[in-house]
């Protein structure tokens, strides 16, 4: 995702900055926090399968979704919703997430029912979805919250869910890119460590750049 690459490195200061003194988290997030883009995905680059690739982007996708439900982001909302409905267009979950998409629409219900009903589509994929494709799901969906937390600067989430993209590395099927499966574990190794020296920093930051390349 474009807008990734603009704050990723954000992203891995602030894993130093969580172990680092008050005074030089504050001095990191100033720098490197000024703005902090809207998510957005682009289209998908060569390397992973079109079927897979789309179960990627059912679990980025509908986590982003929630998110901008949650924060009532109406227009970002329709818009991840429409990509999300797409991708299951012809399956089980497309007619709710057109529901609620004509909710969104419509201003009807509450945030937190719109969000309830897409749990509901989370809860269908986890049971439905064939192994190798719920890798890939799993993986969208580890890299969509990271994504989030570290637009809300909530570094202990986005901490857990780098080392769960790292666990991602050891459970990869068979025929995923090895580009893709090499910087997730990295990742992993990178952030088992109690501190991140600026090399590492460095390191992290190829990784989810590599990952950004080969997923689109």
């Amino acid at each position: 995702m474009n807008t990734v690459k603009k704050f990723v490195l954000g992203l891995v200061i602030g894993i130093i900055g969580v172990v680092a003194a008050t005074a030089q988290q504050t001095q990191t997030n100033n720098k490197l926090f000024k703005a902090v883009p809207v998510m957005k995905r682009t289209a998908a680059k060569a390397g992973v399968g079109g079927e897979y690739l789309n179960s990627y982007f059912l679990g980025y996708d509908l986590e982003a979704a929630k998110e901008h439900i949650r924060k009532n982001e109406t227009r970002d909302a329709l818009a991840q919703l429409a990509f999300l409905w797409d991708e299951l267009y012809l399956q089980p979950e497309a007619a709710q997430v057109e529901a609620v998409l004509r909710a969104v629409v419509r201003g009807q219900g509450t945030a937190d029912m719109k969000i309830a009903k897409l749990d509901s589509v989370a809860t269908s994929l986890d049971t439905r979805l064939k192994p190798d494709h719920k890798w890939y799901y799993g993986v969208g969906k580890a890299y969509s919250q990271m994504t989030i937390s570290g637009n809300n600067q909530d570094y202990t989430t986005m901490t857990m869910k780098l080392v769960e993209l790292g666990k991602f590395g050891k459970t990869a099927p068979t025929g995923t890119p090895a580009e893709l499966v090499a910087a997730m574990a990295k990742i992993g190794e990178l952030v088992a460590k109690p501190n991140l020296s600026d090399d590492d920093v460095a390191v992290l930051k190829a990784q989810l750049e590599t990952i950004d390349k080969v997923i689109g």
